[in-house]
């Protein structure tokens, strides 16, 4: 989830499993408990194996929250923050790197034309040690562009490896599709998931 508080900025939220991204849900101006409540609605349904929610600004204030009802698999993601590679000026970078060699690797979006948008609009450069960074919303929004919050919500689902929970013996991780339930059954990206709309 990518957090916003206020203004033209969004706060957004999405699903992604392997090579599938689903569900992407966006809203403006909520306050901190009811980002919580949204998350925690989630979690209930879906028990995922991590969720990576945003921690700037006032996005700490809803991770801590989240880890005090004891929702142990949120875990919050500094934007801003070093990252764990050397191509990389920061964690933002790193994970939009991340999401773009998983799109040419044949990651599947929502048909979601907001989406698309925010993929193609900041631009990168490089620091003075050579390492990609991105363009900052402030000078994206100098451009009369929109802060990138849906792309932002899908690259934040890149920030660490996930550890995969309640693996069923002889089940294939590679191919792990998992329901509400945490069962494990066969994996296949052109087939919805328990309970999605279409």
């Amino acid at each position: 989830m990518d957090v916003a508080r206020e203004g033209d900025d969004q706060t957004a939220l999405i699903k992604r499993q392997g090579l599938y991204a689903w569900d992407l849900k966006t809203y403006r101006e909520l306050k901190t408990q009811d980002i919580v409540g949204l998350i925690s609605t989630e979690i209930k349904e879906w028990n995922p194996d991590a969720v990576f929610v945003d921690k700037g600004h006032i996005g700490a204030a809803v991770v801590d929250l989240l880890r005090g009802l004891n929702y142990n698999t949120v875990i919050g993601v500094d934007f801003g923050g070093k990252s764990s590679k050397a191509t990389y000026a920061q964690k933002r970078a790193e994970m939009w790197g991340d999401m773009k060699d998983w799109l040419e690797a044949g990651g599947c979006i929502p048909e979601d034309e907001g989406l698309r948008t925010d993929l193609t609009a900041p631009e990168y450069g490089y620091n003075n040690q050579e390492r990609i960074q991105l363009e900052r919303k402030k000078h994206m929004k100098e451009r009369g562009l929109a802060s990138p919050d849906s792309a932002d919500a899908l690259a934040c689902t890149f920030a660490f490896p996930v550890q995969v929970r309640n693996v069923q013996p002889g089940s294939t991780l590679d191919h792990l599709g998992k329901g509400k339930r945490g069962i494990a059954q066969t994996w296949d990206p052109f087939k919805p998931l328990p309970n999605q709309r279409r």
